[in-house]
């Protein structure tokens, strides 16, 4: 975890030097690590837990087209 916050705050760092803005590296840098903090702790995936279900609205299909012959050998 601490290497992801590490390397967030370093990427916004980076931007406040390539803006040359202090304020803005220092914003940057805080959020970029706290958004690689939050990634971590919830294993790596953003989802909404049943707190935002209804069981209401249907799932929307991620990928709702037809898989071609060769892509559907592959995920066998």
């Amino acid at each position: 975890m601490w290497n992801g916050v590490f390397g967030g705050a370093a990427a916004g760092a980076m931007l406040g030097l390539r803006l040359g803005k202090l304020p803005v590296g220092v914003g940057a840098a805080a959020a970029l690590a706290f958004t690689s903090a939050v990634v971590d702790t919830t294993g790596g995936h953003l989802k909404a837990g049943e707190l935002f279900n209804d069981h209401q609205t249907p799932v929307r299909a991620i990928y709702p087209y037809p898989l071609r012959p060769y892509q559907a050998e592959e995920e066998e």
